[in-house]
Formats: C-alpha cells, sequence, structure tokens
C-alpha cells in the first residue's frame, strides 16, 4: 500500500550539470568495455561513491571486489552501518574494514551472497551489479528474462537473465553485451553508478527539502525548498519530474508533472521550476515558474503565483477552466484548442491572452491587458460579469464584432483596437461638432481676402499666402468627411487657427509696431473628463513655474503660448497680481502694454489667482466642447489694442506605450502622444531585468545603486540610459527581458496609458 507521503515515479527522465557518459558495451573478446571513463570516474568522486588510491590513480582498469561494492553500497542507498560482534558470513571477517558495509547491504537485501558465503575478496561481475539494482529499485522480474534475445540467453546466466533484461531497459546494459559474467572493472562502474544517479527510478519520498527515490537521497537547493515539503505531499502524488542536480542535490525542476485531482500545491515561493504540466483539477499557489504551465485538465486556479506562458488545452471537448486569484501574474495565456473561461481576480494580471487558431470559445470573468487576435483565429470571446480587455491587438481588415459575443452591449469594456481609441465606443452625445473648424476656416478665408500680397507694411509674402490657402483646403478636407472624429476635426482646428496665425505674423509691420501673435506651436489640452478642479491648469510667468525640462499638466508658461514683438524683438511677460493680468515689458524694463484673457466659451472659466489664471474646464465639457482662450493686447501709446484666440483642445483619452526598445546602452519608450507630469508628483519608471525572461530572476535597477544615469523626456518618448557598471556585470540572452512600469507620465491632457507596464525584449548588450 502506497501511503500518502509518497511521490510515485511511474516514468523519470532527468538531465543533468554533467554530460552523463555512455554505459557498458560489448567487446569482441568478451570484456566490459568503459566508455568516457575518465570523465565518469571524475564526478563519481566527486559524488565521495569510489576514491582513487593513495596516488590520486583511479585505476579504472582494475576490478572491483565484492566487499568494495558493499561499501560502495551503503553510500549510494545512505545505509546506516552498526559495530558488529560477528557476521552473518563464515568467509567474513569480523575485525576486516568492510564488515559493517557487508552487513548493512545484506540487512537492506542487496547483497545476500551464497547461503553462508559472502566472497568479500571476488571480484563483482555485471550479473551480479545488474541483481544489485534490480533489488535496490524494486524492479518487477518476473518473466523479464524470456525477453532477451535467444543467442544472448546463452551467454547470462539463468538466474541473472530477469535482471539483467529489466535493468537493460532502463539504459543501464546496451543489448549485446556478452562481457556480463566476467569482472565489472571500476571504470565500467563508475559509468554505470554515474547513470543510477542520473536516472534513479522508482519510488519517491519526500522529507522536508529533501527527496530519496529508492533509497538514493537527494538535497534540494533553495529555490526548491517550498515544493518539496511533506505539507505537498499529497498534490505530489503521481507526479513526474525531470531535474538537473549539483552533486546529491536537486538543482531546478525542468518539468515537473501533476495528476493528483482537488490538491493544492503551495510552492512557497518557490523559483526553480521550469515547465508545469497540470492533468488533474487542482489549485498551484506562492510558485513562480519559468518555463510553460500547460494545463490538460478541466480546471486550475493560480494564487499569488507567476507563470511566464499558460497554455489551456481543452480534453475530450471539455471546458477548461482558469482562475488566477490574489497576485497572481501571467505574461501569455494561450488557448491551445477547445473551449476555455478565464477568470482573474482584481489582483491578478494577465498581461496577453492569444487565442489559438484552435480554440473555439473563450468565456473572460475579470480582465485582460490585451488580447492578440490573429489572422487564422475562429474563436468567440464572451465577456461576462463586466469584463474589460484593455487593447485588442488583430490584422486591420479584421472586424472585432466577429469575435466578442454581444459586442454592442461590452464594446465600452475595450478602449482600445491596434494602438487607438476603439471607434465604436463614441458615445451618443458626443455627436461630432464641427462648429469651431467651420468659423475657423470662415475667419482663415477673410484674413486670406483682406491682406493683400506685398512687401509693404500691411501686406505679406506670396508664400505666406500660399501656406494659408493650402491649411484653408486641408482643414476644409475634414469639414467635408462624414465620418471624421471629433479628434480629427479638433486637430483641424488647432492646425488652421496655428496657420491663421503664422499668417498674421507674417503681416509685414512698422518697424516701431507693437503686436500680439500665438506663439510657435502654441497648445492648450485640458482634460474634460476630470470632476472638481482636478482638471485646472494654472497660466504663469517665469517667476511662476517650477525649473522643468517635461511638460506639466497643471502649470502652463504664458510665454509658451502668445509672443509679443516689437519688430522682431520679443518682449517680456510677467504676472501682475494686483491687476490680475500681463505686464509687457521691454528690453530696458519699460511697461509698454498689458495683456488680458477672457473666454466666451460655456464650457471653460477663467479665474485670476495671486500668481496667475486658474483654467477650469467645466464639468459638462466634453470632448465634443469648442471653447478658446482671448489674449487682448492694451498698448501704453495709445494705438488700438489687437485680440488672439488660442483654440483649446478638450481631450480624455487615454494615450499608449506604443512601443519598447533597447540600443547602444539606452532604454525607450514611445507613446502616441506627447509625453507629461503633474506638478508637485515625482513621476517614477521602475526598470526589473530578466535574463530567462520569464522574471523569475528578476532584478531591479536603480539610480541609488549606479544601474541608471538619467530619465529623459523628449517629445513623445521617455528614454533610460544604463550604466556601463551595469552593463559589464550581466549579459542577455536569447530570452531575456526588460520590464518597465511608469507612474506619473501622462499625455498633455493628463490621460494615464492604458497600461503601464511595458516589456522590451533585448538578446544581446
Amino acid at each position: 500500500m502506497k501511503i500518502n507521503n509518497k511521490l510515485i515515479i511511474s516514468t523519470l527522465v532527468l538531465s543533468t550539470f554533467f554530460s552523463p557518459t555512455a554505459v557498458l558495451a560489448a567487446s569482441g573478446n568478451d570484456s566490459a568495455v568503459a566508455i568516457g571513463t575518465v570523465g565518469a570516474a571524475q564526478q563519481i568522486q566527486a559524488l565521495g561513491l569510489m576514491t582513487g588510491d593513495a596516488n590520486g590513480d583511479f585505476r579504472s582498469g582494475e576490478p572491483m571486489s565484492r566487499a568494495e561494492v558493499a561499501k560502495m553500497l551503503c553510500k549510494l542507498f545512505s545505509l546506516q552501518t552498526e559495530p558488529v560482534q560477528g557476521s552473518f558470513f563464515a568467509d567474513v571477517d569480523v575485525n576486516s574494514e568492510n564488515v559493517a558495509y557487508i552487513e548493512a547491504v545484506h540487512k537492506a537485501g542487496l547483497m545476500i551472497g551464497d547461503a553462508t558465503s559472502f566472497r568479500p575478496n571476488e571480484a563483482i561481475t555485471g550479473e551480479e551489479m545488474a541483481v544489485i539494482l534490480a533489488r535496490g529499485f524494486h524492479l518487477k522480474l518476473e518473466g523479464k528474462g524470456t525477453n532477451l534475445p535467444v543467442e544472448e540467453q546463452t551467454m547470462i546466466s539463468q538466474w541473472a537473465q530477469d535482471s539483467v533484461r529489466a535493468v537493460r531497459e532502463l539504459g543501464f546494459l546496451k543489448p549485446g553485451s556478452n562481457g556480463l559474467r566476467q569482472p565489472l572493472l571500476r571504470g565500467d562502474m563508475a559509468n554505470v553508478l554515474l547513470l543510477v544517479v542520473n536516472q534513479p527510478v522508482g519510488e519517491a519520498t519526500i522529507g522536508d527539502g529533501s527527496v530519496t527515490i529508492s533509497g538514493i537521497r537527494y538535497g534540494v537547493t533553495d529555490s526548491l525548498q517550498g515544493v518539496f515539503q511533506t505539507s505537498n505531499a499529497n498534490a505530489l502524488k503521481g507526479a513526474q519530474f525531470n531535474f538537473t542536480r549539483d552533486g546529491f542535490k536537486i538543482a531546478m525542476l525542468t518539468s515537473l508533472e501533476l495528476n493528483q485531482a482537488d490538491s493544492v500545491l503551495d510552492g512557497h515561493n518557490a523559483t526553480g521550476v521550469g515547465d508545469l504540466v497540470v492533468n488533474a483539477p487542482m489549485t498551484v499557489k506562492n510558485l513562480n515558474t519559468h518555463g510553460t504551465l500547460q494545463v490538460q485538465s478541466t480546471s486550475f486556479s493560480a494564487q499569488d503565483s507567476s507563470f511566464g506562458t499558460v497554455v489551456l488545452k481543452g480534453q475530450n471537448g471539455n471546458v477548461v477552466t482558469f482562475h488566477a486569484t490574489g497576485n497572481t501574474h501571467v505574461d501569455t495565456l494561450k488557448t491551445s484548442e477547445g473551449k476555455s473561461s478565464i477568470q482573474t481576480d482584481s489582483d491578478a494580471t494577465i498581461e496577453s491572452l492569444q487565442l489559438g487558431d484552435n480554440s473555439t470559445e473563450v468565456e473572460l470573468k475579470g480582465s485582460v491587458k490585451n488580447l492578440v487576435i490573429s489572422a487564422a483565429t475562429h474563436a468567440k470571446v464572451k465577456l461576462v460579469d463586466g469584463a474589460r480587455i484593455d487593447a485588442v491587438t488583430m490584422p486591420d481588415n479584421a472586424n472585432l464584432r466577429d469575435y466578442i459575443v454581444d459586442y454592442d452591449d461590452v464594446k465600452a469594456n475595450i478602449p482600445i483596437v491596434n494602438n487607438s481609441s476603439n471607434p465604436d465606443n463614441r458615445p451618443a452625445y458626443h455627436a461630432v461638432n464641427k462648429k469651431a473648424l467651420n468659423d475657423t476656416i470662415n475667419g482663415a478665408v477673410t484674413w486670406s481676402l483682406e491682406i493683400q500680397v506685398g512687401t509693404n507694411p500691411g501686406q505679406v509674402p506670396q508664400s505666406a499666402h500660399d501656406d494659408l490657402q493650402a491649411a484653408i483646403e486641408a482643414a476644409q478636407t475634414v469639414a467635408n468627411k462624414k465620418n471624421a472624429s471629433q479628434r480629427e476635426v479638433n486637430d483641424a482646428t488647432a492646425a488652421l487657427t496655428q496657420a491663421i496665425q503664422t499668417f498674421r505674423n507674417a503681416i509685414i509691420a512698422a518697424p516701431d509696431a507693437l503686436t500680439i501673435s500665438l506663439a510657435p506651436a502654441a497648445q492648450f489640452p485640458l482634460n474634460s473628463g476630470l470632476s472638481g478642479t482636478s482638471g485646472d491648469v494654472l497660466l504663469t510667468d517665469d517667476a511662476g513655474m517650477v525649473m522643468t525640462t517635461t511638460p506639466l499638466y497643471n502649470k502652463r508658461n504664458i510665454k509658451n503660448l502668445i509672443q509679443v514683438k516689437r519688430g522682431a524683438t520679443v518682449e517680456k511677460l510677467s504676472y501682475d497680481a494686483v491687476n490680475h493680468d500681463f505686464i509687457v515689458s521691454d528690453p530696458d524694463n519699460t511697461t509698454v502694454g498689458t495683456v488680458s484673457l477672457n473666454t466666451v466659451s460655456q464650457d471653460l472659466q477663467i479665474n485670476s489667482t495671486g500668481n496667475g489664471f486658474t483654467i477650469h474646464p467645466l464639468d459638462a465639457a466634453t470632448e465634443a466642447s469648442s471653447a478658446t482662450i482671448d489674449f487682448t493686447l492694451d498698448k501704453t501709446d495709445g494705438s488700438p489694442s489687437s485680440t488672439v484666440s488660442l483654440p483649446i483642445s478638450f481631450d480624455q483619452t487615454a494615450p499608449t506605450w506604443t512601443n519598447g526598445s533597447y540600443s547602444n546602452h539606452v532604454l525607450t519608450l514611445t507613446s502616441n502622444e506627447s509625453i507629461a507630469i503633474q506638478f508637485p508628483e515625482a513621476p517614477t519608471v521602475s526598470v526589473e531585468y530578466s535574463q530567462s525572461g520569464d522574471f523569475s530572476d528578476s532584478q531591479s535597477l536603480s539610480q541609488v545603486n549606479n544601474d541608471l544615469t538619467s530619465v529623459l523626456v523628449s517629445g513623445n518618448t521617455l528614454s533610460l540610459q544604463l550604466t556601463d557598471t551595469w552593463l559589464s556585470n550581466h549579459t542577455a540572452g536569447p530570452n531575456s527581458k526588460f520590464r518597465l512600469t511608469t507612474n506619473g507620465y501622462y499625455d498633455l491632457a493628463k490621460n494615464s496609458p492604458v497600461s503601464n507596464v511595458v516589456t522590451i525584449d533585448v538578446s544581446q548588450f
């Protein structure tokens, strides 16, 4: 009867840190021939199973006595030796150094001798060693010898034939070996022992931090201690595993196959597991694998665990249910075939869900970061109980409705498609408003008609006139487009407004005329989706700005929006907290005018403060709203005032990190929009590196540890420089990755990215 703390190994294929040497092979003179014995001898000596002589000579070509084998077996199977007063065997000297070993192997049933004779000084033969191994591994022998080729049966003793055949099936003896009746040389024994250590078979007993397989005890490295606990004995019943070893210590599980239904395996945060196969409904928790998890049961639950790749494979038409709980993290989840049900709790993360070509139905409860649909995908995805897909990647000619069940009911929970806002998610009340665009077009036409082409004051060069005409035509194209989005309309309005200002700036003025115009590339994004004062922006001067190279959402400089010039000279602007306007000063600090702010928009409010103006989007504002800020220049010389208008761009669409890359010491994230931050919030980027690519070996990089130098924002890119010190201490492989997690970075309208986690592949530094 098997008890609960047994791990049954039915088929065990083992790999090792060492290169296994060949087993015994036949030769023409009926003697056993060892191949690669030098390597085997070195390894067996390192394991402490055999030793050389005082001169360090292993004596590979000499036979090994039965007494020496007894001592070796005690070491191999960790047999207890006790002081003896006599011996069971008449031919064993009670005062010999090997008597305790001989009594131990006899008691264990490994070497039983001939009646009362042990023959301690006789050389062990290959046949005898086959019988010993069969006993040690508790192999089933009945009738095995009848499977030997007829020509071999005459060359192997009758009493050994069953054992020889059984041991040969494990790969320890090659077919055709006819030297098994001859003494087994020490080099041959080293080969056999190495194969035994590398390929233990039979029943495994789990201790806390150790595994004993058919009497051979293996320790367990720290990264696997959590798996090999007696508390996991039930979950490991009937399991199969492959491992690499370092001496008599299991260094890594290259694969683990679990077969015990309705059990719980607690890895206690173990990290030394490669591939994992689950063949029965069960739960795994606190386990970090770096290979592929293949779920071939009807259900599987993962709690507080991490996996590189998970493959759900339906069996016999059954639904495969995958439930991620706690802080479980999955890089890639693949539905291989059949039907699948996927559920994630609030803190669990699935970075990517990939639909297999043979997958038919997928039910999603919870959320995934990205759904990948290939051209060959035929599966239907059903979102239930408020499930969400942050982003979808699919062929350009695909229709999302073909893959999402009841699409119209759940499309609001799929905000991004192919790195852009889901075009089907425009609310009915967000009807595209083209009034501001048409008004701007009319204003541009008026300017082009009223200002003559020429070289005198009040006229413009021909090139400026042509540029304005081209801008009018581009804007008119958008105005005539039936399916234009509000974003397209807003962008066209802003572009034409800038073109008008460029045209007005080109008007040839008198040398001493004071003029006001929009600054080059002036723009003013606001977030219409933020309530209360969270969407407010302070418009101030140089004195009110905090020094930063990164654009701020909630604090902006007046000089980046308008310019007041006398000829080609740009005058200074400073806020007047008493009169609540901006003072215009010439290079001699003489006041030459003031600039006041106003708006007539129903969705915008401008309030003066002690150090600038607060621009406040009202709660009624949407992306379809239209608004402008009017800047009026009043001149101290009494000449007429003049006004320029800056359009407001209302935006509440989340940006996307569209790309992550590594090149020449630099990690770069690219956004589909310009990057901004919030004052005084301190944005952060956490950087992790995994040489294996599954982050089971995750390392955190920081400026404090001299791993990184500067973090630089430029336009829509965020760059981090790796130091030579860090690079010189690390290497990259074909699967290596960086994982960057951003916090506090937005677009210019304070929208957070769809996902703040980006993974970057890096094969070499």
